[in-house]
């Protein structure tokens, strides 16, 4: 029978137990709900395939952010596989159930299955480039996002950081 200093004893390291794998688990989820970025150096490329097998070419000083939940793990996803771009890049989405999503400062592009570039800089007046190589994407601007436009093979648009659509052309 354990005596009561014993029994304090084992209270004392069982709340510290409860403790540390509270403190472990916060972690864990902090961890696990930063997104997971992947940058170019100036004057660097470099060719990333993501999660679900898509493949993305990113241009120098390019930074590509998507959530580990990105990740096809069934009770985990979201309804959306939803990356951030700041920067240039080259995109091959594989087909999925999920939508692809490409999110600008300035513009929103959902793929509905292609392969397209897409530059958004600094610098740049604000502008969002889309050049579609194949298949299609609808493109809308943040600030306008009732006025999309949905983009066909060789067309090109511009989007405008104050506006929708500026222009639309084939390149």
């Amino acid at each position: 029978m354990p005596t009561d200093r014993q029994f304090e004893t084992w209270r004392r390291w069982g709340w510290g137990g409860v403790l540390v794998g509270a403190l472990i688990l916060a972690v864990a989820i902090w961890w696990w709900m930063r997104p997971i970025s992947v940058q170019t150096a100036p004057g660097a490329t470099a060719t990333r395939t993501l999660p679900d097998g898509s493949t993305v070419e990113l241009n120098a000083d390019t930074r590509l952010a998507y959530p580990r939940t990105f990740s096809t793990i069934s009770l985990l996803e979201e309804e959306q596989r939803r990356v951030r771009l700041h920067g240039e890049a080259y995109i091959e989405v594989d087909e999925g159930e999920r939508p692809f999503v490409v999110e600008t400062t300035t513009a929103r592009i959902e793929v509905l299955s292609t392969a397209f570039a897409v530059r958004s800089r600094s610098g740049d007046d604000d502008r969002t480039h889309v050049a579609l190589a194949e298949g299609r994407l609808r493109v809308e601007g943040k600030a306008a996002p009732e006025a999309s436009v949905t983009l066909q093979p060789e067309q090109a648009v511009t989007m405008g950081s104050n506006g929708p659509v500026t222009a639309v052309r084939d390149t």
